[in-house]
């Protein structure tokens, strides 16, 4: 995980435009990791939803940029316990 010195350092360096909805959402991220770590649970019970992300003014392309950047990580949540037959 990225040290918050580092992930400030990253949005000053990144797109003007949205520096400000950047750090509003890497908050709320590491907000929920710091929650995942006290539970001693996995990153991925904590995961923010992309919905948050627009909610705090993140549009697709600056979120796209924080997954280049490997500053966030997407995955798409599959129900558990359905079969595909």
């Amino acid at each position: 995980m990225h040290s918050d010195g580092l992930l400030l350092s990253r949005v000053i360096d990144g797109p003007a435009s949205c520096r400000g909805a950047i750090a509003k959402a890497l908050a709320t991220l590491l907000h929920a990791a710091d929650f995942a770590q006290f539970a001693g649970r996995s990153l991925w019970d904590f995961a923010v939803e992309l919905s948050e992300l627009h909610r705090l003014s993140l549009d697709t392309a600056a979120i796209q940029w924080l997954v280049l950047e490997g500053l966030v990580e997407m995955a798409i949540e599959e129900p558990v316990g359905l079969s595909d037959s």
